[in-house]
C-alpha cells in the first residue's frame, strides 16, 4: 500500500522570521477567533438574562436592587466557573472536564424541561 509508506521530507529553505513573506502559524488566527466567539456568546447570554429578568420580576416580585443582584451573581458564577474549570482541566484533562460539564448541562436542561409551569 503506497499510502502507508513513509514519505521523504523535502528539505526546506530556512525562513527569515522578520521577512514579510514568512508563514504565519494557524494558531495566530485561531486563538483570536475563538476568543471573539467566546465574547460574542457571553454577550448573547447577558442578553438572554436581561430578557429573563422581565419574567423573574413579575413571578418573584423582585425589586430593582434584587434584579441587580441576580445578574451580578450569574456573571460572578460564570467567572468562577471559568477559573475552576481551567484548574480542573489541568488536573484531570480537558476531555474529562468537557464530558462532565456536558453531563451537568444535560441534567440542568432536563430539570428545566421537567419543571412545572407554575399554574399558567
Amino acid at each position: 500500500m503506497p499510502e502507508l509508506k513513509a514519505r521523504r521530507e523535502r528539505p526546506r529553505a530556512p525562513v527569515d522570521e522578520a521577512s514579510p513573506t514568512a508563514r504565519v502559524p494557524a494558531a495566530v488566527y485561531a486563538v483570536p477567533a475563538v476568543s471573539a466567539l467566546g465574547g460574542l456568546l457571553f454577550g448573547y447570554d447577558t442578553g438572554i438574562i436581561s430578557g429573563a429578568l422581565l419574567h423573574l420580576r413579575e413571578d418573584l416580585g423582585l425589586t430593582s436592587r434584587e434584579q441587580e443582584i441576580v445578574v451580578s451573581v450569574i456573571l460572578l458564577g460564570a467567572m468562577a466557573g471559568a477559573l475552576v474549570s481551567g484548574r480542573l482541566a489541568v488536573r484531570h484533562g480537558r476531555r474529562k472536564v468537557v464530558i462532565a460539564v456536558a453531563m451537568v448541562f444535560a441534567l440542568g436542561a432536563a430539570a428545566a424541561a421537567a419543571a412545572p409551569s407554575g399554574g399558567q
